[in-house]
């Protein structure tokens, strides 16, 4: 790649040009906050703890409300993660079409699987006075699929960013590039300098960025461990955490959005595009 290409990467972190893109990552984000705070979730949650008297059927039910509702709020936050990167991309068009195919390929495969595989999970009453309603007594364990795709993706996501990173360090001290931007007569003496550090601060927020990548694809390891080594009845442990940090994640990249968004807004020019997740 030749400092011509990377010319528009350095313009995107001068620029702050992602208005439609924030709006897209707000919007999402408060689907995503609505199905976590939906009160038929809290109530299934709630219901999902023992009550007396409840039969298996019942528990199935809620065991399925339950599971759909963590699943629709995990790829919802994918999904503005994902529009993201296409950000950091400068919304290329192959990059897009990329991982519009790779995103909506594996939530539905997902959601198939995961429709055909909670109906393996079956639920039991212990005979004792305060036992447990809704015991899990038998579930498939390819429901570590779930999973596992999940951690994949997530690792696909982190090598974007650590590309792009590894594109900021490389090419940051390119004085060729300085002088493909700076065509205006601008002092390049002292213009190198500064988008030297410019690309640096911005590889290395990318590089941050990608740690809460990694806690992702640590926590659907967890849960990969979780349903292949214990109990049926620990299949739900992780599902509750992932679905939290995934959330967070998203919470903070929207904020970003909306702060540059809001900034340009106000005519204000930003040294440095937050387009990481950090």
């Amino acid at each position: 790649m030749d400092d011509e290409q990377l010319a528009p990467l350095i313009v995107s972190i001068q620029r702050v040009q992602a208005a439609n893109v924030s709006k897209v990552l707000t919007s999402s984000d408060q689907f995503g906050q609505f199905v976590n705070r939906s009160p038929l979730l809290y109530v299934t949650i709630i219901t999902l703890v023992d009550t007396p008297g409840r039969g298996p059927e019942a528990c199935t039910v809620l065991m399925k409300i339950y599971t759909y509702g963590i699943l629709t709020a995990i790829f919802t936050a994918e999904a503005v993660l994902t529009l993201r990167i296409w950000a950091i991309y400068l919304r290329s068009r192959t990059v897009g079409v990329m991982l519009l195919v790779i995103y909506s390929g594996i939530t539905i495969s997902v959601f198939i699987t995961v429709g055909l595989l909670l109906d393996s999970i079956k639920f039991a009453g212990l005979p004792f006075p305060n036992g447990p309603t809704c015991f899990v007594v038998a579930a498939d364990r390819k429901l570590v699929l779930v999973w596992f795709v999940l951690a994949a993706y997530d690792a696909f996501q982190c090598i974007l960013l650590a590309y792009q990173a590894y594109r900021a360090f490389a090419y940051g001290g390119k004085s060729k590039l300085v002088n493909l931007i700076y065509k205006d007569g601008a002092d390049k003496t002292k213009a190198y300098p500064v988008m030297r550090l410019t690309l640096f601060a911005y590889g290395l927020r990318l590089l941050i960025g990608i740690i809460y990548y990694v806690c992702m694809m640590a926590m659907s390891m967890v849960g990969m461990i979780v349903i292949l080594s214990l109990p049926p009845e620990y299949l739900r442990v992780t599902a509750g955490p992932t679905q939290i940090i995934h959330t967070s994640l998203t919470a903070r990249v929207v904020l970003h959005a909306r702060q540059l968004t809001a900034r340009q807004s106000a005519g204000l020019t930003a040294p440095l595009v937050e387009t990481s997740c950090a």
